[in-house]
């Protein structure tokens, strides 16, 4: 399985009483006399750690929600990263294996099927951030037509599974590099252009 079921916890249950009352939220310290904005986001328990895993030793980890949620993948567009998750979901495979798939890198019949947790099952989180993150973070999740809590759902496992150094071999991305090349296209247009082909 992708992802394994967690129970929820007090913690858990008043964070989504918070989201059932808004999507963000500004308030004042008294102290600073600034406004502290937060907004709040839900993920895959298993994905959490993951990311945790990856920025060991780095950055606190809600310090780095931020950079993934304002920021695009290396490859892929939050457009694509959308409709990636989505089909996957559907055919219950994982982001990665679908875009090899597609990509014609594996064969269906060589994936696992997995199991995306039920939104009671997701984790709550709610980071601070200033001013022009959030506004760049919900402009991205407004244009997706989708909340931000869900679009930080999809973001963050996209991070974790459409990473290069974990979706291809060096062998791999230099091919795909040689035929972006002969169609005269960027990588990351090449790859758009292939994820949403027809089978």
């Amino acid at each position: 399985m992708l992802f394994k079921k967690v129970g929820r916890d007090i913690k858990e249950t008043q964070a989504e009483e918070f989201i059932n009352s808004t999507s963000d939220k500004e308030t004042n310290d008294n102290t600073t006399k600034e406004k502290i904005i937060r907004i709040v986001f839900k993920i895959p328990k298993e994905v959490r750690k993951n990311i945790r895993k990856m920025i060991k030793g780095t950055v606190y980890l809600k310090k780095y929600y931020p950079m993934i949620l304002k920021n695009d993948l290396t490859y892929f567009s939050d457009e694509d990263i959308i409709n990636i998750y989505m089909t996957a979901k559907l055919q219950n495979i994982s982001m990665r294996d679908y875009v090899r798939i597609k990509l014609k890198l594996t064969k269906p019949q060589e994936v696992q099927f997995v199991t995306y947790p039920a939104e009671r099952d997701l984790v709550i989180e709610q980071i601070e951030l200033d001013k022009i993150d959030k506004d760049i973070i919900t402009q991205k999740a407004r244009n997706l037509n989708t909340p931000v809590t869900h679009y930080g759902c999809i973001k963050m496992t996209a991070y974790c599974e459409l990473t290069p150094a974990l979706l291809f071999s060096q062998l791999e991305l230099e091919l795909l590099r040689e035929e972006a090349k002969k169609n005269n296209l960027s990588l990351k247009e090449y790859l758009s252009k292939k994820i949403n082909e027809e089978l």
